[in-house]
């Protein structure tokens, strides 16, 4: 049985920007005096009433943990987006057909941050503007967020030279 390597080349972790920890609470706060001042009665009474606060807090805390987790190992591209992916998924360097680094608008590309589908394929999107973008031979198109662009470049050529090809 061979091993494969996984000794980490580089990796990042990245989570959601704090305006959606500050927004998601606001807007509660907002629906909330909404409904106390207009039916206080019926807030009390009524669990439809009640969901109307539940919700966004639910959305709080799911923002709160999503993490995305990337890394390249010396044998392949490993990546988890908690809390939909929780076991890590492995891309060998072998099916990747093309990797770059892309400055993009992730409202325009995908129409927002998370885990999202747009004209660049899936993307599992956390902040900013900048993602890995990647093309596997299957045809698939998978994107990633990126905090460190020169630092990914750097080993996208490394692993290019070694064992797929980089895109231009």
């Amino acid at each position: 049985m061979s091993m494969q390597k996984t000794e980490i080349i580089y990796q990042e972790k990245s989570s959601m920007k704090l305006w959606a920890f500050i927004l998601i609470p606001l807007l509660s706060v907002v629906v909330l005096l909404d409904v106390l001042i207009n039916n206080s009665p019926k807030f009390t009474q009524d669990p439809e009433a009640q969901w109307t606060i539940l919700i966004p807090i639910l959305a709080f805390l799911l923002l709160y943990f999503i993490q995305l987790e990337w890394k390249f190992t010396e044998s392949d591209f490993r990546y988890r987006f908690f809390p939909f992916i929780i076991k890590e998924k492995i891309i060998q360097y072998s099916d990747i057909q093309t990797m770059s680094v892309m400055k993009i608008n992730p409202l325009f590309e995908f129409g927002g941050w998370g885990l999202r589908r747009g004209k660049l394929g899936k993307a599992y999107t956390t902040e900013g503007n900048l993602i890995i973008h990647m093309e596997l031979k299957s045809g698939q198109k998978l994107n990633f967020t990126v905090k460190n662009k020169s630092e990914v470049e750097r080993v996208i050529q490394l692993k290019a030279t070694n064992s797929m090809p980089s895109a231009s």
